[in-house]
């Protein structure tokens, strides 16, 4: 499947637009008279290095899913605006990809040498993100929040404007100029959201992009002027978890090796297990104390917490 990364509108409003937008072709029928306002869409329109039906690299039509392993939302997002406000000119599209912070080093390591690792003389660490089944990562910067999934209006006073955020699970919500619709600014600071995973590689600095797993459907009370969301933890013991049977047959495994060559050097013609309390503890024993011990830990730093955002003050959270 191909999607476009083109961008069309009006150059004041966004200086990347390929051409103004595009006006709609009614091939059968007319519209409504009465139609009015405008309609908001967004969808993942592939990467920066996304092939085109060649296979090469093009910032154009491309399809994102050709090499088998990446779905299809796994892009950025693209957002949409048909504008039904003058039919008597027409119903025109405009289009623009969202542009959080993460999409330019996105585009900055994809194009500049000197940040792909062995391609520059000093050997220095490949910056480039790639594409890791629904994600896309860098290892050094984090996770790209591509922002292709939904969409949330919201209006925190009679005197202000609607706004309109857009969203994805894996990453902050980002507001929207409606009108120009560049992406302007985050829901809460970085320090207000916490990551997935609290724990980091001893002498490795924080990623500037963490990985923030929320709801890329978050609600809105008009009646309390308040947004709803959540910032998730997932526990890494629900991985671990699964590696201690396996720790359990590697300690069966390690305990009776040794034991059989501690009865071989003892020249024993027969080898038959000791009872637990006649020996001390095996390595595996130890190691299998040591995983569970870990496992525990780790089992308590799963999180979850409820997002209260009222837009003129910092975040409030409920565990």
């Amino acid at each position: 499947m191909s999607v476009s990364r083109d961008e069309f509108g009006k150059k004041e409003d966004n200086p990347d637009a390929k051409d103004l937008p595009l006006k709609m072709n009614v091939k059968d029928g007319k519209l409504p008279l009465d139609l009015q306002g405008h309609v908001f869409i967004v969808a993942p329109v592939g990467s920066i290095d996304s092939p085109d039906a060649e296979g090469h690299p093009n910032n154009s039509t491309v399809y994102p899913s050709s090499d088998g392993t990446t779905p299809l939302y796994n892009g950025d997002g693209m957002i949409y605006r048909l504008d039904f406000d003058n039919l008597e000119a027409g119903v025109f599209l405009a289009a623009r990809i969202a542009k959080p912070p993460c999409y330019y080093a996105d585009v900055a390591t994809y194009w500049c040498q000197q940040y792909q690792g062995s391609q520059t003389p000093n050997k220095s660490s490949d910056l480039r993100f790639n594409n890791y089944g629904i994600t896309r990562i860098a290892g050094s910067l984090g996770t790209r929040n591509q922002l292709n999934t939904a969409f949330l209006p919201l209006k925190f006073s009679q005197e202000e404007s609607e706004r309109l955020l857009a969203t994805w699970d894996v990453g902050r919500p980002y507001e929207i100029d409606p009108k120009t619709l560049e992406t302007v600014t985050p829901v809460g600071s970085n320090d207000e959201w916490e990551e997935v995973t609290k724990i980091g590689l001893p002498g490795k600095p924080p990623t500037p992009f963490k990985v923030i797993q929320t709801s890329a459907h978050p609600c809105f009370d008009p009646n309390t002027r308040e947004m709803f969301t959540v910032n998730i933890g997932r526990s890494l013991s629900n991985v671990f978890s699964q590696l201690i049977p396996i720790a359990y047959i590697f300690k069966e495994i390690f305990d009776c090796f040794l034991y059989g060559l501690k009865q071989i050097s003892k020249g024993r013609e027969s080898i038959t297990l000791p009872e637990l309390e006649e020996k001390p503890l095996s390595f595996g024993q130890r190691l299998s104390i040591i995983v569970e011990s870990l496992w525990r830990f780790l089992k308590g730093l799963t999180f979850s917490q409820v997002i209260l955002w009222i837009s003129s003050s910092g975040m409030e959270r409920e565990i």
